[in-house]
């Protein structure tokens, strides 16, 4: 106790000093929590080291971390870009989901049929296992092992893009696989088997060999690429040929412009046949990318690589139409002239009795 002022009036104020280690180390055991405590987080009083929570002050929360593949790799959002190649899907409405879902089945079946898209096996895998003793084999199969974690993670043959838009789907596809041959093989085999209808929801196939930017030059700069082995060439002789343009969710170039500058890319050497075509430009126009294939001339006759038209056709175009009442007049072996003046005299209303007030003009 000190004391200040008149020593009649005491004032008792009483000095506490903040307890350090050393006085709870004497304490004895029962104080030993503390003590530990003190260790790891410091005495009170001492100089903190707070640089390593001055890092992260300040800085904002981004999200999730990102996810990584098997491999380490960052694993990203896919969309489309320029110079990837892939296939377009319709499906019915609200069946999008299931409609990737048994897409990327019948893609990999048939890529899994055609051998696309298979890395060629190691010379020492291609060898067949000698006969030897079972430590040999036991360390042949571990460096086996060993090789096949160090190998990187295969790449996917077909990766489907989001796209939200309704009753629409998209497949990316590597670039050692051709989308017009794949697609054209699939419409075959279905029109060949038209009662074995191998999906439910798929719709219309588009196939695309090229994307680029949705924008004159690069519509041009497709275009030239693109049709090239088809159109140009020594060897290639003249063709005709029909553009199907196709636009969604996109209003940066019209369509007439896009048939005036793939048309301009083709040249006049080849000639332009809606209907009985030998190549068919197809021409798909997606926001901010254009895509662009060169099918067969079997497209109409493919139904235009609409599954759901191969098994169940809508419209039986090859049911002869209903004959005209020409035809069924000429069948029968009247002439067609005469019988038009016939049912035109007979047709023809009879002349009205004059009456009393022309009579009485007449007179």
């Amino acid at each position: 106790l000190l004391q200040f002022g008149s020593p009649k009036l005491p004032i008792p104020f009483a000095v506490f000093r903040t307890p350090s280690l050393d006085d709870y180390l004497l304490a004895g055991t029962e104080n030993e929590i503390m003590a530990e405590h003190f260790k790891r987080k410091g005495a009170p009083g001492a100089n903190h080291d707070h640089s390593k929570r001055a890092k992260t002050r300040g800085k904002a929360w981004k999200g999730r971390a990102p996810r990584r593949t098997e491999d380490g790799a960052l694993q990203r959002a896919t969309s489309i870009e320029v110079g990837d190649a892939g296939i377009w899907a319709t499906c019915t409405t609200g069946k999008e989901g299931k409609c990737v879902g048994e897409l990327r089945d019948l893609l990999e079946e048939y890529a899994e049929k055609l051998n696309l898209g298979q890395n060629p096996v190691p010379d020492g895998d291609t060898k067949a296992d000698a006969p030897g003793d079972a430590d040999g084999d036991i360390a042949s199969s571990i460096q086996k092992e060993v090789r096949e974690l160090k190998q990187p993670a295969a790449e996917k043959l077909f990766t489907a893009v989001r796209i939200d838009v309704q009753c629409l789907v998209f497949f990316k596809t590597k670039a050692s696989i051709d989308p017009v041959a794949l697609v054209h093989r699939i419409c075959e085999d279905a029109a060949s088997q038209p009662d074995q209808q191998r999906s439910r929801y798929i719709q219309r196939l588009t196939p695309v060999t090229l994307f680029a930017r949705a924008t004159e030059e690069g519509l041009a700069h497709l275009a030239a690429t693109v049709l090239a082995p088809h159109f140009h060439g020594p060897e290639v002789t003249s063709k005709k040929f029909a553009i199907r343009p196709t636009i969604r969710s996109s209003n940066q170039m019209k369509r007439d412009a896009v048939i005036q500058t793939v048309a301009a890319a083709v040249g006049p050497k080849h000639q332009v046949d809606l209907k009985n075509y030998d190549r068919c430009i197809l021409v798909e126009i997606f926001k901010g990318h254009c895509g662009m294939s060169v099918v067969p001339g079997d497209y109409e006759k493919l139904r235009r690589f609409n599954l759901a038209e191969i098994h169940e056709p809508t419209v039986q175009r090859d049911v002869e139409a209903p004959k005209t009442q020409t035809e069924k007049l000429a069948d029968a072996g009247t002439s067609v002239d005469a019988k038009e003046e016939t049912a035109t005299e007979e047709s023809a209303p009879a002349p009205a009795p004059p009456s009393k007030a022309s009579e009485d003009l007449e007179e």
